[in-house]
């Protein structure tokens, strides 16, 4: 009898699959279940699935799989040693794990794959490096690559000799003004460089920050949730504290012209929740404009990063989309001192449209929800806001 491809996994036991890579062997390939807490250390992928076509097999447990064109680049530069020699991937002494959702999970199976996906921050937290893949670059980005490089060299130097002036007992002596003259060469040349970049150098970084992959509802708690990242193109890299200290370099003003759809991810990963993670409502705002394929994910792709999101909602691609929704609505939360503010009814608003919700259904009577609904919606229920198609929930004839 034919063994099954996907051997069953124990929820109970939270155990996940990983890809295991046979050294010397191109696409080769073998999947093991491990308990997630008591896994060997592995790599965690974010990447974008792509087109179902043109793809390619690779190799699992002897048996050929099928995988979309995105993955297989990268499993090609993974097995055929192109990926950087830099990165920890590369040089790794230990069997090489890695965790790929399209691979690790058995997409046909609901019930798995809700329990997976309810599993997915942890799955990405314990990873020992979340390796994002943008895809193969055609024009040379090496010397945009070198100046981000260069910036954040200087600037850490410059950081050290801060901390040593101002850890110093005469900062303004003699010792000090030597420190001074050091820390101000420093200052000049990550300007100087700073302005290599602004003159043209960055332009080729567009390309980079305006991929799919930052427009991917999926990737923003990949991105997030990760202890240690690589962003991988092509044949260059940028490790995540070489990012961090790019994006804390250029100015605020400037982040929208510079980083475009990945100013989001950045902002949120090294800016704006450094101490806490953000509301289950600021969740919805920040991923408000990213794509996905199955409108339920809109909520289940934010559940790991949104505090106190994974107790609201569970998984369960057996639900509608308007199931979905108001499992979710009932976790948001008026502003304090407040009513709602405009733009983020609006949103939550265009969410309920893009899940199907109509203000017909029977959970959307409850009173807890009704509630809600009227104080986020200026008085009026489910029913009339989502009811109508022709026209806003703000206009009076609604």
């Amino acid at each position: 009898m034919k063994r099954r491809f996907y051997q069953p996994l124990n929820a109970e036991k939270e155990e996940i699959r990983l890809l295991l890579v046979k050294p010397g062997a191109r696409l080769c390939f073998s999947l093991e279940c491990f308990e997630l807490g008591q896994s060997p250390a592995y790599y965690a992928l974010s990447y974008t699935w792509g087109p179902a076509n043109p793809g390619g097999n690779i190799l699992v447990n002897e048996r050929p799989f099928r995988v979309r064109a995105n993955l297989l680049e990268f499993l090609e530069r993974l097995t055929e040693g192109k990926i950087p020699k830099q990165t920890r991937i590369s040089n790794s002494e230990h069997p090489l794990y890695i965790w790929i959702d399209q691979v690790c999970i058995n997409q046909s199976n609901l019930e798995e794959r809700g329990q997976q996906v309810q599993l997915m921050a942890e799955i990405y937290k314990h990873a020992a490096e979340v390796i994002v893949w943008l895809g193969n670059e055609k024009q040379d980005l090496s010397k945009a690559v070198q100046l981000v490089c260069l910036i954040a060299e200087r600037k850490a130097k410059r950081e050290v000799l801060w901390e040593r002036l101002m850890s110093g007992n005469d900062p303004w002596g003699s010792w000090g003004n030597n420190l001074w003259k050091e820390y101000h060469a420093q200052n000049d040349l990550c300007n100087k460089v700073m302005k290599d970049l602004h003159s043209g150098g960055y332009q080729p970084l567009f390309s980079i920050f305006h991929r799919r992959y930052w427009t991917r509802l999926w990737a923003l708690q990949e991105f997030v949730l990760a202890k240690k990242l690589i962003i991988l193109f092509d044949s260059v890299f940028l490790d995540g504290d070489t990012m961090q200290t790019l994006y804390k370099a250029i100015a605020v003003k400037d982040h929208d012209e510079m980083f475009g759809p990945a100013n989001n991810f950045f902002k949120i990963r090294f800016h704006e929740y450094d101490w806490q993670r953000p509301s289950f409502h600021s969740a919805i705002m920040s991923s408000a404009r990213l794509q996905c394929l199955d409108p339920r994910d809109r909520i289940f792709g934010i559940l790991g990063f949104a505090s106190g999101a994974a107790s609201l909602v569970v998984v369960d691609y057996s639900k509608s989309g308007p199931e979905v929704f108001w499992d979710a609505f009932k976790g948001l939360k008026p502003l304090k001192g407040a009513s709602w503010e405009l733009n983020k009814a609006d949103q939550i608003y265009e969410l309920g449209l893009a899940m199907g919700v109509t203000g017909e259904e029977e959970v959307a009577r409850h009173a807890s929800i009704v509630w809600t609904c009227k104080q986020m919606f200026g008085g009026k229920t489910p029913q009339k806001v989502f009811g109508y198609r022709t026209c806003s929930w703000l206009s009076n004839s609604c």
